[in-house]
């Protein structure tokens, strides 16, 4: 094999560390939300509160879930300092049409 060859060998082999380390981040976090929002649901549903059906399908759910996943933890650690943020971890609050504990900038 030439040099040149082994060069882009070894960067292709980066760039499929990379793409595998973020799946797998992605599948982590897919499994993560879904327990929290598992639990959130249930937890509302207790209380009697209404609990939004899911949208999306399994398979569909997982695409987003794990390609989107930097952009739901940055929006929910930005404004809710948690990456697993459901409407459990804060309150909503009628008298100032304001989610209690967002980060106002």
């Amino acid at each position: 094999m030439t040099e040149r060859g082994q060069i882009l060998r070894r960067i292709g082999l980066v760039f499929l560390s990379i793409a595998v380390a973020y799946l797998a981040i992605g599948v982590a976090f897919h499994v993560s939300w879904r327990r929290t929002q598992a639990a959130c649901s249930a937890e509302r549903a207790e209380r009697g509160e209404l609990v939004e059906p899911e949208v999306f399908s399994g398979a569909l759910r997982l695409v987003f879930d794990v390609t989107f996943w930097p952009a739901y933890v940055w929006a929910n650690v930005r404004h809710f300092g948690d990456p697993f943020s459901t409407s459990c971890v804060h309150a909503f609050s009628s008298e100032t049409n304001r989610i209690v504990g967002a980060q106002t900038t």
